[in-house]
């Protein structure tokens, strides 16, 4: 009676060898099915032609929009993602910035999406403005940074 227990549980290889490819193949397909599919396109920024300067771009999944500060065009593009329509807000300031040793046009470069509020960070004049994320307006300055003092006390090095 035991050695037919034992008999039962043994499988012959090649049902092992089947069993793990089958498994190994449902499990690949129900990965690969649960991934979101993402597309990469072209689109053109309004006020831009060639390189366009920036540092973060952001992403407003309530709204579904992608806001790309366009910093050297002074303008902050909108990206409707359902349509790839571009919606461009003009007016943010830029200035010349000395980068790597070379004048550079610097402007909006950052942008950081909250509640109903996107939040710009601008080189030129090294401040931070607030954007309806609705309306797609300015709202107002929020902060104006100020260089780092050679006289204030640095933050330790690890």
């Amino acid at each position: 009676m035991r050695k037919e227990f034992l008999s039962y549980l043994l499988v012959p290889r090649e049902r092992l060898a089947t069993c793990l490819v089958l498994v190994c193949t449902v499990l690949t397909v129900a990965q690969n099915a649960s991934q979101p599919k993402f597309t990469v396109k072209p689109l053109t920024l309004p006020g831009s032609s060639g390189l366009v300067v920036l540092d973060y771009i952001a992403y407003d999944a309530v709204s579904h929009r992608v806001w790309v500060p366009a910093g050297n065009t002074g303008n902050v593009d909108v990206i409707d993602t359902t349509n790839d329509n571009v919606v461009g807000i003009a007016g943010f300031a830029t200035g010349q910035v000395e980068f790597r040793g070379k004048p550079r046009v610097m402007g909006p470069s950052s942008v950081s999406v909250g509640d109903s509020v996107v939040f710009i960070g601008n080189r030129a004049k090294s401040q931070i403005c607030m954007v309806d994320a609705r309306a797609r307006s300015r709202r107002a300055t929020a902060l104006q940074s100020r260089p780092c003092r050679r006289d204030w006390p640095q933050l330790p090095t690890a």
